[in-house]
């Protein structure tokens, strides 16, 4: 049996380039028939995944607030099922306008499960504690996300779990930060850093240093359990936007996001089923480490903007390629089409939004 997999780009902004088609896949007989959209948020990430009336949105972020506008009029739906890939502003920011737009409401959300054991604790404590320091400070779009975990159920994965969202089975592959060789390094790195977050919390009037210790504490206990609790968390209650941060301080703050990012692209959800892998932002050490999916499914979506390639990709050949756009991250690494040969790439920076659909 072979069945069509079909796709249209209406062009951006920038780049008016069109395309549609279609590409015949055979053998995928007993795969759902889905539809998967590639929204143009400018350099961030947000797809939807819509499956037998159910969906599941992908991430939902970008640099700019302003870039959420064509995002909504493609999400229909009261309840909506939400997986974040890893814990950058780019991946979640825009997630708020779309639920006020739309009114429509999380009912579960899955993120990348912190490391939880003894020897690993310093990682999570030091996310959990950059993002509450961030939140207290009202620093960048960071503070969105304590949000998000009081308005729906929170499920965080590791590898070998499994959870079913849009008619699709999903299987997680990462994270497990036991795995690298330089789990050691960056645990010395986050010590150091939470020795600076400590500093620069004692510098705060007291109404901020609340807040800090209050998100701190429920996003630790929250990120850190293998399953989800049954009810939103609640105790969150944020500040009015405060301006009050020294230039100094809000200099020692961008050193801080530095390191967050590099730890979080570690951490990265790395997650499959037979119609699409999401690779979130993995760096070259994760990619080196997972092992494929046990069924190589049909469209990829590429990490990092397309710019990072590990052993895992060279076992995969899926027949489309998705590609969000970045900076000067856009860029295709030429890694990824030597090894990988997709039939069809998609990338926002030439297609805009992006859809394809397996019928």
């Amino acid at each position: 049996m072979c069945r069509s997999l079909s796709y249209v780009g209406k062009g951006s902004v920038m780049n008016p380039s069109q395309i549609f088609g279609e590409v015949k896949v055979p053998d995928y007989d007993a795969v759902p028939s889905a539809r998967l959209t590639m929204f143009d948020v400018g350099h961030g990430d947000c797809i939807l995944v819509e499956g037998n009336s159910e969906v599941l949105l992908v991430d939902c972020g970008s640099r700019s607030p302003t870039r959420y506008a064509c995002v909504p009029t493609y999400i229909h739906h009261n309840r909506i099922s939400f997986a974040l890939c890893h814990y950058h502003s780019d991946h979640y920011n825009l997630l708020p306008n779309l639920l006020n737009i739309n009114q429509s409401k999380l009912s579960i959300a899955y993120v990348p499960a912190l490391p939880i054991t003894i020897a690993l604790q310093p990682i999570s404590r030091f996310l959990c504690e950059f993002l509450s320091l961030a939140t207290a400070t009202s620093y960048r779009y960071f503070p969105v996300l304590p949000v998000l975990l009081t308005q729906s159920r929170v499920v965080p994965l590791e590898k070998g779990q499994h959870f079913r969202e849009a008619n699709f089975e999903w299987q997680v592959l990462w994270p497990d930060f036991a795995e690298l060789s330089v789990f050691k390094k960056i645990i010395g790195i986050a010590e150091r850093a939470r020795e600076e977050i400590d500093s620069l919390v004692q510098s705060l009037p007291n109404e901020q240093k609340d807040v800090y210790e209050s998100v701190s504490s429920a996003l630790f206990r929250e990120l850190t359990q293998r399953e989800g609790p049954d009810m939103p968390i609640r105790g969150i209650e944020l500040l009015p936007r405060w301006e009050g941060l020294s230039s100094e301080s809000r200099k020692r703050l961008g050193m801080l996001e530095n390191i967050f990012h590099t730890v979080a692209d570690t951490l990265t959800l790395i997650f499959t089923a037979d119609i699409i892998a999401f690779f979130g932002d993995a760096d070259r050490q994760v990619l080196d480490v997972i092992e494929p999916p046990e069924r190589v499914p049909l469209v990829i979506k590429s990490p990092h903007h397309g710019t990072r390639f590990g052993e895992c990709l060279q076992h995969i050949d899926p027949i489309l390629l998705m590609i969000s756009r970045g900076s000067s991250t856009g860029r295709l690494h030429p890694s990824y089409l030597n090894s990988i040969c997709p039939r069809l790439i998609l990338r926002t920076d030439i297609h805009g939004t992006c859809q394809c659909a397996l019928q």
